[in-house]
């Protein structure tokens, strides 16, 4: 079988800094992947890197077969690809239905038929259609953006810290909804802060330090090593 995303010893950087020291990633399909470790490690440099919003210097990336190095966001997105930043991922001065509109502005099917599944998804968008969206809680926030970013219905999701900010009630609640979603058939790359619901979440995991890979394999084996619970589980 063919990963879905396939990054090799990446390089990339900001300026003469250099973030990302050769990572490499790989994604099947229907899979939620972890990208865990210390600040600073390269995290979300990487999903910038491989969304187009960072050139990279060195390396490779393919997706779904095809050599994606180079590509901006917009291409991406036209492929099945999409992106869920840390912050600033709504329109804040919209309503949630416009929002789910913007989000959906090239896609392919109904856009009306697509708000609905939406509003199916998540209901508490519906409730609030007419609302604001920078009036809404930041966890329903974080779920507008995750509808934003599936009205265009890809088949690869990158999330950067989606639980930033939010109490644990809404914490519990995105990650599920992120479950719900790999369920649905969409592979989910998600760089998290919060290492051990990440992992629990996680079919596989990978740790970054220095800008390179120091460990990854399946999420339950992370969760036991005593490296990483010593170091990122607090144990």
């Amino acid at each position: 079988m063919t990963p879905l995303l396939e990054v090799d010893r990446l390089v990339a950087g900001y300026g003469d800094s250099l973030i990302l020291q050769g990572v490499s990633l790989l994604v099947w399909p229907q899979e939620i992947v972890a990208i865990i470790g210390p600040n600073g490690a390269g995290k979300s440099t990487l999903l910038k890197a491989v969304f187009g919003l960072l050139k990279t210097r060195q390396g490779q990336a393919r997706f779904q077969g095809r050599d994606i190095s180079g590509l901006p966001p917009e291409r991406l997105v036209g492929l099945g690809m999409s992106y869920v930043p840390q912050s600033s991922n709504v329109f804040p001065s919209m309503t949630v239905e416009e929002n789910l509109v913007m989000g959906g502005y090239a896609s392919k099917s109904n856009p009306a038929a697509r708000i609905k599944g939406m509003y199916d998804m998540f209901p508490v968008l519906e409730a609030n259609r007419r609302r604001k969206a920078g009036r809404l809680s930041g966890g329903q926030r974080q779920l507008l953006a995750l509808a934003r970013a599936l009205m265009l219905e890809p088949v690869l999701l990158l999330l950067d810290e989606p639980s930033t900010g939010l109490a644990p009630e809404a914490v519990s609640t995105v990650f599920d909804q992120v479950r719900r979603i790999q369920e649905g058939g969409v592979s989910v790359v998600m760089v998290e802060q919060n290492a051990r619901q990440a992992l629990l979440l996680a079919q596989r995991g990978y740790i970054l330090s220095g800008g390179q890979n120091r460990l990854d394999g399946p999420a339950a084996d992370l969760l036991h090593k005593p490296e990483v619970v010593r170091l990122y589980l607090g144990g």
